[in-house]
């Protein structure tokens, strides 16, 4: 009882560290007590921590407390908390995510938060208004001034894009703009998980595809997000091949905007098969002559990630018209 008193009280501690380590130690203590019935009251004091004042030492305890939260959503099965526990968890960690919240420590720590509480959330995701309140908090979020609150923002959608996949048809278009131009505008890491998105889209209807295949009564449905969003995501895509920079291209082993974008290219490839191929083609066709080595580059990369999914037949003219090109 005295170790957890302490562990609660250094929340509020004027040492980054300690705070962050008692997070820590606070979430793998109720792990094993949680389960157990033990420590019952641990979630309603984090969540009294919230209510804190406006002041800078209010801003740090509401900062910590959010971080505990999101380690303990980490540590615990979705099942131990009851469910009015779970939803005043996602009420406060959004509320840390508003616009209203003016730290931005505190935006991150329940942005942070909310990836990972997502598991958690499968009843509010089944509500029309808890979830789009929730998608709207990720979306402003992903449009903050601070870049590391951007980033775990996307990071979010990332994970809300595999976990609740079949729940997202009312926000692609607005999922789309705001990844589009994050892929445009912003600093790589951030435009490297809009990227991650539309491939984590990728990856839930190739599975889809393929349970499907396999089973010809499987009701998993596929809302087609790639086959509607092709017409903008291609040219999305085809853009960031051609944003090698010289020193990425000496080291492959760096992750870099042309890589994210190449792979994307290639799991919507296997996604929508031969719809790609008219789609990529003219780009193809257009750079592999061009006297810049990016865009002869860009041309290889992309004609290499469409050649699995589409069928051969329709891949005949393409591999003739790049032929003489690879043999140069």
């Amino acid at each position: 009882e005295q170790i957890k008193k302490s562990l609660l009280n250094t929340l509020s501690s004027t040492v980054v560290d300690a705070r962050h380590t008692s997070s820590q130690v606070i979430a793998k203590v109720a792990a094993i007590e949680i389960p157990q019935g033990q420590w019952p009251e641990l979630v309603g004091i984090l969540l009294s921590n919230m209510g804190s004042s406006q002041s800078e030492q209010g801003a740090v305890l509401r900062q910590s407390t959010l971080e505990t939260l999101g380690y303990v959503c980490e540590e615990i099965s979705a099942n131990v908390l009851a469910q009015e526990q779970v939803n005043a968890i996602l009420t406060a960690v959004v509320q840390g995510m508003n616009t209203s919240e003016t730290n931005n420590d505190v935006r991150l720590a329940a942005t942070k938060a909310l990836y990972n509480a997502l598991d958690f959330a499968q009843s509010n995701f089944e509500n029309t208004m808890e979830r789009d309140y929730i998608m709207r908090v990720v979306c402003q979020a992903t449009l903050s001034p601070d870049k590391r609150v951007r980033l775990a923002a996307f990071e979010c959608l990332v994970s809300i894009s595999s976990t609740y996949y079949e729940k997202l048809a009312p926000y692609m278009q607005d999922l789309f703009s705001i990844t589009s131009k994050a892929v445009r505008e912003d600093e790589e890491p951030i435009a490297l998980q809009a990227i991650e998105f539309w491939s984590s889209i990728c990856d839930e209807e190739i599975n889809v595809l393929e349970s499907n295949e396999f089973q010809s009564d499987s009701e998993v449905a596929s809302f087609h997000f790639i086959k509607q969003a092709l017409p903008a995501l291609v040219p999305l895509l085809l853009e960031t091949l051609l944003k090698q920079t010289e020193d990425q291209i000496e080291d492959e082993g760096v992750w870099n905007l042309a890589m994210a974008g190449g792979t994307c290219l290639g799991l919507a490839a296997k996604t929508v098969g031969n719809d790609i191929v008219p789609l990529v083609m003219p780009f193809i066709q257009e750079n592999f002559s061009k006297p810049d080595w990016r865009c002869r580059e860009a041309a290889t990369y992309a004609f290499g990630s469409i050649l699995e999914g589409p069928s051969a037949q329709t891949l005949v003219p393409l591999v003739n018209s790049a032929f003489s090109f690879l043999m140069n």
